[in-house]
């Protein structure tokens, strides 16, 4: 009795999931094979600032609308490739970025309720054969518009090797 009490509850729950997806517009879909190259000073991250000059690749862009045309939620999937310049002038590259995934969700008034990242944040091999690799999920609403390098909930490992080497 209760696994077909079950069953029919969950019928119902994918019926009107259904019945709610299949109102909604279909979303906008953009593909963009590189964005960028933005460049911006990180500050914070390390005891010195440095440059980062990041690029995007493999960029795809999903606008999702409620049946009135409303914007509800933004996802984006990327992988970024970055190039660091610390203070001397030392160089480092990631090394293939990783996947990120990035979601934005709007309330019925238009206004941000949720802005997120999650995936690999950073891979950076450092000058002694060791690497900075950063993974994990981001509250992009927690940090305004400064750029993240280290997960909210995640690891970050080597933090300070990926310092001292761009430091050098």
């Amino acid at each position: 009795m209760k696994i077909l009490l079950f069953t029919l509850a969950a019928l119902a729950a994918c019926l009107c999931v259904g019945v709610s997806a299949a109102s909604a517009r279909p979303p906008v879909i953009t593909h963009i094979p590189a964005v960028g190259p933005f460049t911006f000073t990180v500050h914070g991250v390390c005891p010195f600032d440095f440059t980062d000059v990041n690029s995007l690749s493999n960029y795809t862009e999903q606008d999702y609308f409620d049946t009135n045309g409303n914007l509800m939620k933004i996802n984006w999937e990327f992988s970024a490739f970055d190039q660091y310049i610390g203070p001397g002038g030392t160089t480092l590259f990631n090394s293939g970025g990783g996947h990120f995934h990035a979601q934005m969700v709007f309330d019925s008034n238009g206004n941000v309720s949720s802005d997120y990242g999650e995936g690999v944040i950073e891979r950076v091999l450092l000058p002694d054969g060791s690497t900075f690799f950063a993974a994990g999920r981001a509250d992009f609403l927690a940090h305004g518009s400064e750029p993240i390098y280290v997960p909210d909930w995640g690891h970050a490992r080597n933090l300070a090797g990926f310092c001292a080497a761009l430091g050098a």
